[in-house]
């Protein structure tokens, strides 16, 4: 079953397309030997509901921010897949589309931008209360952290 919740048909598409893939990439846990390691997994059931856009609110599914964050679900595994710019945006909408992020082990964040980022602190704390486990295996690229320094020699990573 493959479920997106929120924003226009092709958009919803590239979005879950782009989601599935980092998550795929990112959260494989690595063999223990080369003969042991698994080059293929197919899902049986696939939802992703994306919480927080820029694409405009719906006043249905909830609001948007500048930022993005979804929850992708994998044959029963949940994987948050970056944590918005606002926690209590992330919340607001994962309670009007009655989603529970408590079970959440992972999260996976494509880059370091305050749009992708600025929840997560909050987000933990807040479903830790709930699950000490929640959200607390965080995925990054390498070199996610290291200064991006605009023309003027000015950070320009997320973290405020």
């Amino acid at each position: 079953m493959f479920a997106i919740q929120k924003g226009p048909a092709p958009l919803r598409t590239l979005l879950a397309a782009a989601a599935l893939l980092a998550v795929i990439l990112t959260c494989s846990k690595p063999a223990a030997a080369a003969s042991d390691m698994k080059t293929s997994h197919e899902a049986r059931t696939l939802k992703i509901a994306v919480l927080v856009t820029t694409v405009a609110g719906d006043p249905h599914l909830g609001d948007g921010e500048w930022g993005y964050s979804a929850l992708v679900e994998v044959d029963g595994r949940k994987i948050l897949y970056d944590a918005g710019a606002l926690s209590d945006m992330v919340l607001k909408n994962a309670k009007a589309l009655n989603i529970d992020l408590s079970n959440a082990e992972d999260v996976v964040l494509s880059h370091n931008h305050w749009g992708h980022v600025g929840g997560l602190m909050t987000l933990r704390r807040e479903f830790a209360k709930t699950n000490a486990r929640a959200m607390s295996r965080v995925h990054v690229g390498a070199r996610i952290f290291e200064p991006r320094l605009n023309d003027a020699g000015e950070d320009q990573n997320g973290l405020r």
